[in-house]
């Protein structure tokens, strides 16, 4: 039953404020699944090109149609091809969470995929242009590194002023979660740090993730001696306190 419990509560949390409700309604995941929640209820999409067993992300526009998606490693856009720069990207097909995607406060047009390889491994983030190929995007920018020694967990939470986004991953190497502010400048590469759990084992795998006010996060940990662990998060400083410890039993 603990496993189940696991993953009921990490649905629970899966649900970020800030997003509208049709720009995550499309889904595509695991072997060449895709799901279409326009109708309030899932409906099979077929043509998805994802192959992995683990993490992948996907975005639809305002009205719910599908965008582009990926597996951490490609980007396919809606008529499902890769993008023509949109390959090699730094997720792993291993990664937990390889991939969350975001638009750019402010724009458009522009959407910043960010990316977790595996194991204790590296975060970085590409850009996709929705206005090149004719609509159908392209990428510009291209795995700028963000930081090394980060397990495979990473959480996007809406800032409290309603705009900008926090990026958070935990980085092993500093023994701290890591909090990155994504605003209409790009990215604020330096982090408000905040101290975490010394992860061992393979305490990488596990995912991280917000409740809906964007309050309180938690992070789920395999075969180390906790199983989950809930932190309350400040939306406005990006400070992350009060860790409660769910032992493994």
């Amino acid at each position: 039953m603990k496993k189940q419990h696991l993953i009921a509560l990490l649905f629970i949390f899966c649900i970020h404020k800030g997003w509208s409700q049709k720009e995550g309604n499309q889904w595509f995941f695991a072997t060449y699944c895709g799901m279409d929640f326009n109708s309030g209820a899932p409906v099979n999409v077929p043509g998805g090109q994802t192959n992995t067993s683990e993490g992948s992300a996907s975005v639809a526009d305002g009205n719910g149609n599908l965008l582009f998606y990926t597996d951490g490693i490609t980007i396919w856009n809606k008529n499902h091809l890769a993008m023509p720069n949109g390959f090699a990207l730094g997720g792993g097909i291993s990664s937990t969470q390889s991939a969350v995607i975001l638009k750019l406060p402010g724009s458009a047009n522009l959407y910043y995929v960010f990316t977790v390889n595996e194991n204790f491994g590296t975060i970085g983030y590409s850009i996709v242009d929705m206005t090149l190929q004719g609509g159908n995007g392209d990428v510009t920018t291209k795995n700028t590194f963000i930081a090394s020694n980060v397990a495979e967990k990473i959480c996007a939470i809406r800032h409290a002023n309603n705009i900008d986004w926090w990026i958070i991953v935990h980085n092993n190497t500093i023994n701290e979660y890591s909090a990155y502010l994504h605003t209409s400048a790009g990215l604020t590469l330096t982090p408000v740090n905040s101290v975490g759990l010394n992860l061992t084992s393979n305490s990488f795998i596990g995912y991280l993730e917000a409740n809906g006010a964007g309050t309180t996060i938690a992070a789920a940990f395999w075969n180390d001696v906790v199983e989950f662990q809930i932190y309350d998060f400040d939306d406005a400083t990006g400070t992350i306190t009060n860790p409660l410890t769910m032992p493994y039993h």
